[in-house]
């Protein structure tokens, strides 16, 4: 099975909060990390993917 982490919220504390999160999984590749928004669903943010929203 593989891990999916993912970031609720895609604003400016999430995207500061993506490489405090990547330093706590030096393992995981890039693909496995995501962020959910409500409204940027099917969009990507600085290279992740909003795969999902919190309205799905």
């Amino acid at each position: 099975m593989t891990m999916i982490i993912g970031i609720y919220g895609a604003s400016g504390f999430g995207k500061e909060v993506m490489p405090l999160v990547r330093q706590q999984f030096p393992t995981l590749s890039k693909e496995q990390f995501a962020f959910i928004d409500d409204g940027q669903s099917g969009t990507t943010l600085n290279g992740y993917p909003v795969p999902v929203s919190y309205t799905h």
